[in-house]
């Protein structure tokens, strides 16, 4: 049970904000923000959002909103050279990166503990690992 208790905490801490450029849900009205007000990091992650990159950063600082992502899809507009551009962000559980990896595996070794421990005690001569 431990396991299992361990792993859901650490999943809290192995997701991630992804940032791309679409519209892969609905625009929610919140104000359109200007280029150059952002910070030169946000302005980075513009910049390489229009040229078809995706980031994921373990925090949300990055991210040129005043909302923070959620499981849902949001939507940001940026005014960009001249036309108003809208990114999509989100969290996203990164089951291919080690702190995900991790986390899964945690989460199966304690569901697997907890069936062996059921299995041994009431099952103790049940194929495959008798041991009675």
């Amino acid at each position: 049970m431990f396991m299992i208790v361990a792993g859901v905490v650490l999943s809290i801490g192995a997701l991630q904000y992804e940032f791309k450029q679409g519209s892969s849900g609905e625009y929610t009205g919140q104000p359109v923000y200007e280029y150059g007000m952002l910070t030169p990091q946000e302005q980075h992650v513009v910049d390489g959002a229009l040229n078809g990159k995706t980031y994921a950063f373990d925090s949300s600082e990055s991210l040129p909103s005043a909302s923070r992502p959620g499981f849902r899809p949001k939507n940001v507009k940026v005014h960009v050279r001249g036309a108003d551009r809208t990114f999509t962000y989100r969290t996203v559980f990164p089951a291919t990166s080690p702190k995900g990896l991790g986390t899964i595996s945690l989460i199966g070794g304690g569901l697997l503990a907890m069936f062996e421990a059921v299995r041994r005690q009431h099952f103790s001569t049940s194929w495959p690992w008798q041991t009675g």
